[in-house]
C-alpha cells in the first residue's frame, strides 16, 4: 500500500524554511539580480505557504519555487509597467562574486533566465523546470538550449 501524500504542517514549517531559505534566496537572485527582492520574493513565498493552512501540500518545495517564480514574474511585470510610465531604467545590484553570472544572463529573455537558474543552479529536473514555468518538457528542452546557445554567443563575442 501506498504512503499517503505528505502536507506541510506549521510545525514543520520551520524547519523547510531553515533547510531550504538559503537555496531559495539564491536561486530567486539569479533570477532578478537583487539579494534584496530575492529574499522579499522567498519570505512571501514562505508567507504564502503557511497561509495555505490545512490545505494539502503534497510537495511543499515545489509549491515554495512556483511561488518564487510567479512572484518574480508578476515582479517583472509591475516593473516593466512603472518603467513605461516613468521612462527610467532599472539596474540590478549583485554582490561581486555573482556580477560575471549576472553579467552573463542578464540580457537573456526572463524565461530563457529563468529555465538556466532551475536547471544549472538548481539541479531542477527537466520535467520540474517545465512544471514550474508552466510548459512542457520540450519546451523547457528548448528555453535551455536556446539560453545556452544565446551565452555561448556572447561568450565568444567578447
Amino acid at each position: 500500500m501506498l504512503n499517503p501524500p505528505k502536507t506541510v504542517e506549521l510545525a514543520n514549517l520551520e524547519g523547510l524554511y531553515q533547510a531550504h531559505w538559503s537555496t531559495l534566496v539564491r536561486s530567486a537572485w539569479m533570477m532578478c539580480g537583487s539579494r534584496e527582492e530575492a529574499e522579499d520574493v522567498v519570505h512571501d513565498a514562505f508567507i504564502r505557504l503557511g497561509a495555505m493552512g490545512s490545505q494539502e501540500i503534497t510537495n511543499p518545495l515545489a509549491y515554495l519555487r512556483r511561488c518564487v517564480v510567479n512572484l518574480l514574474t508578476d515582479r517583472r511585470r509591475h516593473e516593466a509597467l512603472e518603467r513605461r510610465h516613468r521612462q527610467l531604467p532599472s539596474e540590478p545590484v549583485l554582490a561581486i562574486h555573482d556580477a560575471f553570472t549576472w553579467e552573463l544572463v542578464k540580457d537573456l529573455p526572463e524565461r530563457q533566465r529563468q529555465a538556466l537558474v532551475l536547471r544549472y543552479f538548481d539541479d531542477l529536473s527537466l520535467k520540474e523546470i517545465g512544471e514550474l514555468l508552466d510548459c512542457g518538457l520540450p519546451a523547457a528542452k528548448s528555453l535551455i538550449h536556446r539560453g545556452l546557445v544565446q551565452l555561448r554567443k556572447e561568450m565568444e563575442e567578447q
